[in-house]
């Protein structure tokens, strides 16, 4: 299903900082252009190329320039959801994997679980939940708008998707084998995670932005 309206940034000539703009996705010059990704394989992936597409004074959004802070807070409050759905995407790797570990004692293939698989099952639940207690906080502060929630939204998020992909990095090695079939559901989780590892800013990006913040807020 494609959106019906189209949200971009871009710099006007002459402009000293970023515009945003609204623009009808069925505007003339507007063209999809497919890629395919190495992970994010359950999503649209692609670029949209804009050849003489006009914009009227409406199209933008707070006016010329005003393009970066409306940016700066879209981000604020997308960075929590993208922690919450890393930590989804563990979750559902979680559930598999336990599912995966019944199944073979039901089935008496394995007479017992061993420690190391019953440590990383408790680490993984722990680490879970703690992190999305971490982004729901960095959400209320966002909602509030905390002087903070800056500081926690991209902390959140950068913590949230990396500990999430060692937790399925983790599991995936309880998994055995099928993790690494195509049609794995905790291998394409893990793809996906690996994805938001980069999406939105590098980890590395975003932990120097929270450190900085530390060192102003504090």
């Amino acid at each position: 299903m494609r959106p019906a309206y189209l949200w971009f940034f871009f710099k006007v000539e002459s402009a000293t900082e970023l515009s945003a703009a609204l623009v009808d996705a069925k505007s003339a010059g507007i063209r999809r252009e497919g890629l395919n990704p190495d992970g994010l394989r359950g999503w649209s992936w692609g670029k949209l190329v804009f050849d003489e597409v006009t914009l009227s004074d409406d199209d933008f959004l707070g006016g010329v320039n005003c393009g970066l802070q409306i940016f700066r807070d879209h981000f604020l409050y997308y960075r929590p959801m993208v922690a919450a759905t890393a930590l989804g995407g563990a979750a559902a790797a979680f559930d598999n994997v336990v599912w995966q570990i019944r199944q073979r004692l039901g089935s008496h293939t394995i007479d017992n679980c061993r420690d190391s698989a019953l440590d990383i099952l408790a680490r993984s639940y722990v680490s879970i939940h703690s992190c999305l207690l971490s982004a729901l906080m960095a959400q209320v502060l966002v909602e509030r708008g905390s002087s903070f929630a800056s500081l926690w939204s991209r902390g959140a998020k950068a913590n949230s998707v990396e500990t999430a992909v060692g937790i399925v990095s983790n599991l995936a090695l309880l998994s055995g084998a099928m993790a690494y079939e195509e049609n794995s559901a905790v291998g394409k989780i893990l793809n996906d995670l690996r994805g938001l590892l980069y999406a939105d800013g590098i980890q590395d990006a975003l932990y120097r932005a929270v450190g900085r913040s530390i060192i102003r807020e504090y």
